[in-house]
């Protein structure tokens, strides 16, 4: 058996192959050896360049956001890898899911904003590449120009983040107003070169949900009362619901 055993760099449409040729060799008498020279094996063939596309091992804890303030807020981690051949991403197209208001509760310039992660597995603005902004829709087509490189045989990490303004959760008072992206399908994933195979790993790219809420208390009944058997309290207000 002759067994080869790859380092991770071969690229695809390459091949491997191996031809006996000679031999030395000890036999009975009068013997001879017979197909020496041999046949080209064919048996090693890389494959087209494969990207593979899923969450990220680390993802955000969830959270809740009160209506009143402008806060931004990591929403998911996505994980790209690349075998057989570098892949150049130019476009990825993300799907909204969720009850929130995406026009009137994200920010304008960038409430929709995909980061690349410097290698560190830690989002920092300051070191950290903003690949893609935009206001918010329940679609996001975000082109990257220029294209995203992931070299062959390794990974990149992107950060999908939302800027929410100080609208966001308007009228959520008594259940939770959501949002969540996630990547629908391979066919939203736009690769180079044109045979490049893009698959979904485990977990599929989708980002948690972000819950929003519009949470404030217009009054509390009775302000005092007896110590010994007191009054019920009566709260009102917006938002009041289980966590």
């Amino acid at each position: 058996f002759l067994v080869g055993i790859f380092s991770g760099a071969a690229i695809g449409g390459e091949t491997f192959n191996a031809q006996l040729i000679d031999a030395d060799y000890v036999g009975p008498t009068g013997g001879m050896a017979v197909g020496v020279p041999g046949a080209t094996s064919s048996a090693l063939v890389i494959n087209d360049a494969l990207l593979t596309i899923r969450n990220s091992g680390t993802q955000p804890n969830a959270v809740t956001h009160f209506k009143g303030t402008a806060e931004t807020y990591m929403l998911g981690r996505f994980t790209i890898d690349a075998v057989n051949a570098s892949v150049d991403i130019s476009q990825i197209v993300l799907t909204g899911d969720g009850n929130g208001d995406w026009a009137a509760w994200l920010d304008a310039a960038d409430g929709v904003q995909i980061w690349l992660d410097n290698g560190d597995g830690v989002f920092d603005a300051a070191t950290d590449t903003l690949l893609y902004s935009s206001g918010g829709s329940d679609v996001i087509t975000a082109a990257f120009a220029p294209a995203l490189h992931v070299a062959n045989a390794t990974s990149v990490e992107l950060f999908i983040r939302l800027h929410l303004n100080d609208q966001a959760g308007d009228g959520a008072a008594t259940a939770p107003a959501t949002f969540q992206y996630s990547i629908a399908s391979v066919g939203d994933v736009t690769a180079t070169p044109a045979a490049a195979q893009v698959t979904f790993g485990t977990p599929a790219p989708e980002t948690r949900t972000l819950s929003m809420i519009d949470f404030f208390v217009t009054s509390v009944t009775p302000l005092r009362d007896n110590v010994d058997g007191g009054a019920d309290i009566t709260v009102i207000g917006s938002g009041f619901m289980t966590p």
